[in-house]
């Protein structure tokens, strides 16, 4: 196993760290513009259907080069921010984290409105805990919140039911963008957020609202706020990220779950953002939850795993993101040597990337699979990729892979899923 420790490297990274953040802010700048072009020309050239198979494979490129970055520049900067370290140091590192966080909700924005375009955007409905639900959106919210400029208040109530049926992940994109806007246009004041629920003939309607003290919104503006690309004051707010997508798109998925979202605003006093969305109400636990594996809550013993990547600098991420559970991990430079030491060692789980050279994560996810005598040929396999894409997920577990995650990673929900494949017994609570 490798050990990292912050020390001399410590002005090394912060300079590869800022170098990158600089560029690819630079990149959001000039990504969205891109895409129109993009969409102007083929519009121009080429038919509907040719038009969306080229947007895809573009924005699926796009996706990719941007990711993979971004998950080395977020990753390294979640690790570093483990370690003990003056306060200046400590300050310039959350900036780089708050910065880069700012550029992926663009990308996903973007990646959101391309899926939404081409009608492949999918709400997926199954069992999922309501504390879960409160307790990562606080954790998210909180995380976005690294200048901690005004204190941020979350208000709970004790009648939600414990297990609920909806689109939980696009439920938390919701919540996650409204904070996210509030937590931007606040400089003074506070921050009040409130989790809901009415519970009516088997229905359970979750409310969630933010309720700031900041900007306020003109009352001319009030009518547009939910359509696409509206930004207001751009003189007063140049300095804000955004892509003026959000609010459009979190409109669209509370419509689309059966919901609505409203807005009361009085300029230069706050604003308030609220939705209601009905969820279905289940009787059965709704098992492990991501919030109960925050810091990693528990430890490893005996465990062996095999990290493919065919980049270096992401094998460093989450060799060092894994680093509290004391997990011994092999690495594999490309999908042909992970082929070749799944056949010589057997591993509790292998993470495998994606996109590599000569043979992909699919083709040797299908190789490990096929090979029926092989020691590793039920082993869980979980995809680790820079696509976030309409049909990415589906693809990769039709390969035979087991689970997914998303480029940049976020260490929580590895540690999630890291926990639920593993042997109950090669488990230790903290």
């Amino acid at each position: 196993m490798r050990s990292y420790i912050w020390g001399s490297r410590g002005s090394l990274f912060f300079a590869y760290a800022l170098g990158f953040t600089i560029e690819y802010l630079i990149v959001s700048m000039v990504l969205l513009f891109l895409v129109r072009r993009a969409k102007q020309i083929m519009e121009e050239r080429y038919s509907a259907e040719e038009q969306n198979q080229m947007k895809s494979r573009f924005l699926s490129n796009m996706s990719h080069e941007i990711r993979t970055p971004m998950n080395a520049i977020i990753g390294m900067a979640d690790v570093a921010l483990r370690n003990d370290m003056d306060d200046e140091t400590r300050r310039c590192l959350n900036v780089i984290r708050s910065s880069s966080t700012g550029l992926l909700e663009i990308i996903n924005d973007i990646l959101d409105l391309s899926k939404i375009e081409a009608g492949k955007m999918d709400m997926i409905e199954a069992p999922y805990s309501s504390r879960a639900l409160t307790d990562d959106a606080e954790l998210i919210i909180n995380a976005r919140n690294t200048d901690h400029k005004v204190p941020i208040y979350y208000h709970v109530q004790d009648n939600i039911p414990p297990t609920l049926i909806g689109d939980s992940v696009r439920i938390k994109q919701v919540m996650f963008n409204l904070a996210s806007n509030a937590i931007k246009y606040t400089d003074s004041g506070r921050i009040d957020i409130t989790f809901g629920c009415e519970r009516k003939d088997g229905v359970a309607t979750i409310s969630f609202s933010v309720k700031d003290t900041g900007e306020g919104i003109r009352e001319e503006d009030m009518s547009q706020i939910f359509n696409m690309y509206s930004q207001f004051d751009k003189e007063k707010n140049h300095t804000k990220e955004g892509s003026g997508m959000g609010l459009a798109i979190c409109k669209y998925f509370v419509e689309r779950m059966g919901g609505s979202i409203s807005v009361e605003s009085t300029y230069g006093k706050g604003s308030l953002f609220s939705f209601t969305i009905p969820q279905g109400i289940s009787d059965i636990p709704a098992g492990d939850r991501c919030g109960e594996c925050s810091d990693a809550a528990f430890s490893t013993h005996g465990v062996r795993i095999l990290l493919t990547d065919d980049n270096e600098i992401n094998r460093e991420v989450v060799i060092a993101m894994l680093e509290p559970l004391h997990i011994e991990i092999d690495e594999a430079e490309n999908g042909s040597e992970a082929v070749r030491k799944s056949n010589e060692t057997a591993y509790d789980l292998i993470l495998m990337d994606s996109h590599m050279p000569e043979i992909s994560g699919e083709e040797a996810t299908i190789m490990i699979r096929k090979n029926n005598s092989g020691v590793n040929h039920a082993t869980p396999i979980i995809a680790l990729t820079a696509d976030a894409i309409s049909g990415v997920r589906e693809k990769l577990i039709s390969a035979g892979m087991n689970d997914y995650l998303s480029k940049p990673i976020d260490p929580n929900a590895l540690f999630h899923t890291i926990r639920k494949f593993l042997p109950a017994d090669k488990i230790t609570e903290k």
